[in-house]
């Protein structure tokens, strides 16, 4: 009996001993973990963002107006026209004292399309209502290869027209192809002969170089072919 309790006592003395050995052979190994964690942690982080660029000053919108009255008419293609408009706060105070203080509510806008004939005289073609609201318009214009001048105005419930401003001349471009054609094409090698500088004919042919003045040269090049 004796031998069978030493035996249990060393069991027990044993298996303290396994269990502080292994306590103690786990700690280091506790202890380097967060090291390999910071580690590991660092290398798969993405790089710092850069900094942000500094932030865009404000810059102010164009004006809604600039203070003068006029109207201004630009040719789109050979059958419309595109104007913008700007009537100022004092044209309109210059209205109300003219007409009274409700000109522009008892009248309606109206753009008269007028055309320029080639003595100079402007004839009408057709007048355009536009609204209160607007300050440029599309206009469609019933002839190409024409010029047009555009009146801006008012019409009072009696039909008589103010006019507050009148366009620049504007013409619209042709819708066929032109009827100017030249009568011959010069080929380069011509063009140079031309000018009498080169070609066997020149006045410097076997002596090297001609010589000829600029006005010559113009003259040469561009007066009118005799037929």
């Amino acid at each position: 009996m004796l031998w069978l309790v030493l035996l249990a006592g060393l069991v027990i003395i044993f298996s303290i001993w396994a269990f502080f050995a292994l306590s103690r052979a786990s700690k280091p190994l506790r202890h380097r973990l967060p090291d390999f964690h910071h580690e590991f942690a660092g290398e798969i982080s993405p790089p710092p963002l850069p900094p942000l660029p500094p932030p865009v000053p404000w810059e102010p919108e164009l004006p809604a107006g600039y203070g003068d009255t006029r109207i201004v008419a630009l040719p789109r293609d050979p059958y419309w026209l595109y104007a913008y408009w700007e009537i100022s706060s004092a044209t309109r105070t210059t209205l109300e004292r003219q007409y009274g203080q409700s000109f522009f509510q008892r009248s309606r806008p109206v753009i008269k399309v007028r055309g320029q004939e080639t003595d100079s005289r402007i004839v009408d073609i057709f007048d355009l209502e536009i609204n209160d609201y607007a300050d440029n318009w599309y206009i469609k214009v019933p002839f190409p290869d024409r010029t047009y001048i555009l009146d801006l105005g008012r019409v009072l419930p009696d039909g008589t027209f103010v006019l507050i401003a009148r366009s620049n001349p504007v013409t619209t471009p042709r819708a066929t192809f032109s009827d100017r054609t030249d009568p011959e094409w010069a080929t380069i090698g011509a063009l140079y002969e031309r000018t009498g500088l080169f070609g066997p004919s020149s006045p410097g042919a076997g002596a090297g170089l001609g010589g000829i003045s600029s006005e010559e040269l113009m003259r040469r090049n561009f007066a009118p072919s005799k037929h």
